[in-house]
């Protein structure tokens, strides 16, 4: 899809998905989850990743992305100095404002997601049943015996 398309979706609804879907107001996180860098409002083209370090956003930005959604962002409640806008912080940032990109950020909502999660998906894969919310985790049993060489 080209970033001409006609095809596209607001910031604001694609955030109130997000919000709604990852239920984000009820886990108590030290990330920053949703919007932590503002970009253009008419999204066409989304990139997920794990982490906003340096040559991803570069590599979204050069896909034309306008909006990146990591598990890892850029601000932590616990960074000690959230607003200083240098070094690397200060290229990432530049990525992000010179394409107008949106980068958005769910850490713990989305570890303990029950279908999206990486920890759910990961006993999914092991075979396990029986899921149950553990902490920011899934915990589960085996099916049956669990068979290495099929990983």
């Amino acid at each position: 899809m080209s970033s001409n398309s006609k095809n596209f979706i607001s910031r604001a609804e694609l955030l109130d998905h997000l919000d709604t879907l990852l239920d984000c107001s009820r886990i108590e996180d030290y990330c920053v989850n949703g919007l932590q860098v503002e970009g253009k409002d008419r999204i066409t083209r989304v990139v997920s990743g794990v982490t906003a370090h340096y040559s991803f956003l570069k590599q979204a930005a050069e896909a034309e992305a306008d909006m990146i959604i990591v598990h890892h962002g850029l601000y932590w409640k616990s960074d000690p100095h959230p607003h200083a806008v240098t070094g690397v912080q200060r290229k990432r940032l530049k990525v992000l404002m010179d394409k107008d990109i949106n980068l958005c950020a769910y850490h713990l909502p989305l570890d303990c997601h029950p279908g999206l999660g990486n920890n759910a998906i990961i006993c999914r894969h092991l075979g396990l049943s029986d899921l149950r919310p553990f902490d920011v985790g899934f915990i589960g049993c085996p099916e049956s015996k669990v068979d290495r060489t099929t990983f």
